[in-house]
């Protein structure tokens, strides 16, 4: 699954980063093979491909403003649906 979205966002990232108004820091080949270990803000230390998929989140969170993203179309269900069922986990993991 990682493995996918990693592949499903790279085009994404690739225009982000092409039209972004001031350039990152960082080449765009660095920022898409970017597998240095993550620390989450739970402490949690991320290697291999969950730090890619992290720190690929953390430079589209920096170039778009949100961390993934999911198109309507590839729903399997309303949007409206989703959303709602998107607020209930985030509800349910904040209370953790």
């Amino acid at each position: 699954m990682v493995t996918h979205i990693i592949m499903t966002q790279r085009a994404l990232l690739i225009t982000a980063y092409r039209r972004a108004g001031n350039k990152p820091s960082k080449p765009l080949e660095d920022m898409m093979f970017d597998d240095t270990p993550y620390q989450g803000a739970n402490g949690v230390l991320y290697k291999g491909l969950m730090a890619m998929l992290a720190n690929r989140m953390r430079y589209m969170r920096e170039l778009l403003g949100y961390d993934i993203f999911i198109s309507e179309d590839l729903l399997d269900r309303p949007i409206e649906d989703f959303i709602g069922m998107t607020r209930r986990y985030l509800a349910a993991a904040s209370a953790e």
